[in-house]
């Protein structure tokens, strides 16, 4: 594929794309996987849009009790409707949100439309797909019906939560490293830490322990008032602010959602089988794309 033909592509499907657009038209079916590879695409076609809707559509999974959208079983859906073979075209990534249609948070239907917007935009409540893949789900798939308030609710502050133990944990971790690389120096009984690298330079050195130590706890009341579950941590047995201290690490992958970012948004990265269109690696051509993309 040529740069033109690249752009010319990348401008016609960005312009296509919408929650309300009609797949099961000639344009609209031109920017999915081809019929013979996804056999539900056919009835789309013979059907059209609405009555495929209403009739043939595959419902959003979500939990039973939040109704929030599970994305690993969307996934997973989603490849089972098409070839196992299937390499999902992938000029370009976006983001689908997982909680659509997006007027369904609008203050037409909420009077806390601050929660219901929140709410949507969490990272863990996108994903970064493919534009063909995006495409599909809108097209094949019941969009989730809006979870209760209360389930909202608390799904924002979990999330709040998480990314401040995530926070805290990383600057832990941070501190830690920065103070085993500092180099002591005696000018002349003037005792001063210096930083090889950065050039970062303090007398009192006892305080990225202090620091550190005021991050610990913080997790450790977290965990203690229920407010986070650190029990499947293998190497946490018995959980206490020593145990918690030298489990740094490992609680900061847990809280790590796998995001991607780029120009100032996030969304939960998947994996998916891909085909660029190009010569190189797939995983190469990735990194090059979110590049691109930030």
């Amino acid at each position: 594929m040529t740069n033109g033909e690249q752009h010319k592509h990348r401008k016609g499907d960005r312009g296509l794309m919408s929650e309300l657009v009609d797949f099961s038209s000639r344009e609209g079916v031109e920017h999915l996987p081809p019929l013979e590879r996804a056999p539900i695409l056919q009835k789309l076609v013979e059907v059209g849009q609405r009555r495929f809707l209403l009739d043939h559509a595959v419902p959003t999974p979500v939990d039973p009790d939040t109704g929030v959208v599970d994305h690993e079983k969307l996934i997973d859906t989603m490849l089972e409707l098409v070839d196992p073979e299937y390499k999902w075209q992938a000029p370009f990534f976006d983001e689908h949100h997982l909680h659509w249609f997006a007027h369904r948070y609008s203050s037409a239907f909420h009077p806390d439309v601050k929660l219901t917007n929140e709410f949507r935009n969490l990272s863990i409540h996108k994903i970064w797909v493919p534009r063909q893949f995006h495409n599909f789900i809108h097209a094949v798939t019941i969009p989730p019906e809006v979870p209760e308030p209360e389930a909202m609710r608390r799904s924002v502050k979990e999330f709040r939560r998480n990314r401040y133990i995530h926070k805290i944990t990383t600057h832990a971790l941070s501190l830690y490293q920065r103070q085993q690389k500092m180099v002591r120096y005696d000018n002349r009984g003037d005792i001063i830490y210096l930083d090889p690298e950065t050039k970062d330079k303090t007398r009192n050195i006892e305080a990225f322990g202090e620091w550190r130590r005021e991050f610990v706890h913080h997790i450790e009341t977290n965990h203690r008032r229920g407010l986070i579950d650190l029990s499947v941590l293998t190497s946490l047995e018995v959980v206490n602010v020593d145990t918690i201290s030298e489990s740094l690490a490992e609680i900061k992958a847990l809280m790590d959602e796998g995001l991607v970012r780029r120009r100032g948004r996030a969304a939960l990265n998947v994996r998916i089988p891909i085909d660029t269109g190009f010569e190189e690696s797939e995983n190469v051509f990735i990194e090059n794309n979110l590049k691109r993309a930030s």
